[in-house]
């Protein structure tokens, strides 16, 4: 496994060895600023582990691959089948069939490419290529927030959603999908936690800001998740849909998810 990016087995086995208040002290010890990490906000995060499937169950995860339909909002729509890669918190690739042209976007430590018209790689921004990592896979983002103790953990509000109380949380660091070495800026997203199932029915962050880190006003990107069931033990969401200004660009149906089929970094070239 690369060392220059987070696994998901790396940050459980974060989790479980309690490096928590190692890692603050550390920071008081040379005189860093701490991060903000609200119990609160912890508690909750480590609630939607346990009912995801547990720290265990997740640390069992070095990869996945899942199938099904994707429709792209645009024109009249248009609809294919799609394949999801993913290995660790940065390597993603995303292949879809469509009936005029086959598309291909692919992300590695922050860095990504998209195919064109012509089947020829194009390069993503920082922005797109870290928006990407973690697209169908929302417990990651959580176990990140967990596993990354120099990242702030904030408790926003209690809210309503389609009738049912969540809560909304802002995590803000580099989250294992930007490079420890990288000048780019922190990683800011908001998780929305079911209140009741702790189930994560969205992701939000600031898509076309101009910086990966550039969090102003309410944010204008959206990952919903839904029809979530359980596979191998870990709740996974089978309905994915993006939303950009409030309008649906992109829906996921999964009809399988497979862990551990033994991918490596090739399968991200």
């Amino acid at each position: 496994m690369h060392s220059r990016y987070l696994s998901i087995r790396l940050i459980a086995s974060l989790l479980l060895a309690h490096i928590l208040s190692a890692s603050l002290a550390a920071n008081a010890q040379q005189g860093s600023k701490p991060p903000k990490r609200a119990a609160s906000a912890l508690e909750i995060l480590q609630r939607t582990v346990d009912a995801a499937g547990g720290a265990k169950a997740l640390a069992s995860v070095h990869d996945f691959t899942e199938s099904g339909q994707v429709t792209f909002n645009y024109d009249d729509g248009v609809t294919g089948p799609i394949t999801i890669r993913s290995l660790g918190t940065s390597r993603f690739r995303m292949d879809v069939d469509l009936s005029n042209e086959k598309k291909t976007w692919t992300v590695s430590n922050g860095r990504g490419t998209k195919t064109d018209e012509n089947g020829k790689p194009v390069p993503l921004t920082n922005e797109q290529a870290v928006n990407l990592v973690n697209l169908t896979y929302p417990i990651a983002h959580v176990a990140m927030g967990l596993g990354d103790t120099a990242s702030d953990v904030t408790f926003v509000r209690i809210e309503q959603r389609d009738g049912h109380s969540v809560y909304r949380l802002r995590e803000n660091g580099r989250l294992g999908l930007v490079d420890s070495t990288s000048k780019d800026a922190l990683v800011v997203k908001e998780v929305i936690i079911d209140a009741l199932t702790f189930d994560i029915v969205a992701i939000e962050d600031w898509a076309m800001s101009g910086s990966i880190g550039g969090a102003q006003g309410a944010p204008n990107r959206a990952i919903l998740f839904g029809q979530f069931t359980a596979v191998k033990g870990i709740r996974i969401p089978f309905l994915v849909q993006t939303k950009l200004k409030g309008q649906e660009t992109m829906s996921i149906r999964l009809t399988s998810v497979n862990f551990n089929s033994g991918l490596t970094d090739s399968d991200f070239k």
